[in-house]
C-alpha cells in the first residue's frame, strides 16, 4: 500500500513539473520579445558565467530564460549540485521564477528517494493551496529528509507563513531556507 502511495505522489510531482513547463513555454510566446530579450539574455549570461566558474559541475545543465523565468534542464551527478544550480539561478538579479527539470545521474546518495518525492510534492501542494502565498515565488527540493526552500518571497509575512507551512509537512527532518530578497534574514 505504501508503494502505491509513493508512486501516486511521484506521478503528482511529475504532473506539477509538466504543468510548470507548459506554463513556461506558453508564457514564452506571450512575452514582448524585443523588450524582454535583453534582460533575459543578461540573466542567462550571468547564470552561465557562475556555472562556468564551478568547473565541470554544471557542464550538462541547460539554461533558458523567458520573461525573467529560468528553466534549468539536463543532468548533474549529485542531488546537492541540483540544489546549488537552483540557488544560483534564484540569486541572479532579475529572476522572477525558476523551473527545475535537472535530473540526478547518481541516485546512490539518495537514501529515501521516494520519501523525498512525497515531501517535495506535499510542500508544493501546501504552498499552492494557501491563498496568501504565491507558490511561483518558491522552489522546493528534498534530499534525504532535508527540505531546501529557495526563491524570492514577496514580503516578510509571506516568508514567515511559508516557513510555518513547510514546517508542518510530514517527513521533513530539517529545513534549509535559501530564499533571497529584502524579506529574508542575512
Amino acid at each position: 500500500m505504501r508503494i502505491i502511495y509513493y508512486i501516486a505522489a511521484a506521478c503528482f510531482m511529475l504532473s506539477l513539473a509538466a504543468c510548470a513547463s507548459m506554463k513556461f513555454h506558453d508564457n514564452q510566446q506571450k512575452q514582448a520579445p524585443a523588450k524582454n530579450q535583453s534582460v533575459d539574455d543578461n540573466i542567462k549570461s550571468s547564470i552561465l558565467n557562475v556555472f562556468a566558474g564551478k568547473g565541470d559541475m554544471f557542464s550538462q545543465v541547460g539554461v533558458d530564460v523567458s520573461g525573467g523565468r529560468v528553466l534549468l534542464s539536463g543532468t548533474v551527478d549529485e542531488p546537492e549540485t541540483r540544489v546549488w544550480a537552483v540557488e544560483i539561478a534564484w540569486k541572479t538579479p532579475g529572476v522572477k521564477g525558476v523551473i527545475n527539470e535537472i535530473e540526478i545521474q547518481d541516485m546512490s546518495s539518495l537514501k529515501d528517494f521516494s520519501k523525498d518525492i512525497v515531501i517535495a510534492a506535499q510542500t508544493r501542494a501546501a504552498l499552492f493551496h494557501d491563498k496568501d502565498i504565491n507558490p511561483a515565488n518558491y522552489t522546493v527540493d528534498a534530499i534525504n529528509g532535508t527540505l531546501y526552500l529557495m526563491g524570492t518571497p514577496a514580503s516578510k509575512d509571506e516568508l514567515e507563513r511559508t516557513e510555518k507551512i513547510v514546517g508542518k509537512v510530514q517527513g521533513v527532518k530539517k529545513i534549509l531556507n535559501r530564499t533571497v530578497g529584502k524579506s529574508t534574514p542575512n
